[in-house]
């Protein structure tokens, strides 16, 4: 299946290691994102939408 986006962030395969740095998406706990993802999409110019539970996909902000 294809999303729109430069690339998608796959939201059921999270290392643990790096959900214990704290660096996830649950699209189940009321659409909660961490704000250290946010912060580097920022960084360089991209932001994310829920494509569905599983999968979120990274735009670039105009």
């Amino acid at each position: 299946m294809l999303f729109d986006g430069h690339f998608q962030i796959d939201t059921e395969r999270v290392v643990f290691s790096k959900l214990q740095e704290g660096y996830y998406l649950d699209y189940y706990d009321e659409f909660y994102y961490n704000q250290n993802i946010d912060r580097i999409l920022s960084k360089h110019g991209l932001y994310f939408e829920w494509e569905n539970p599983a999968v979120a996909s990274v735009h670039e902000k105009n």
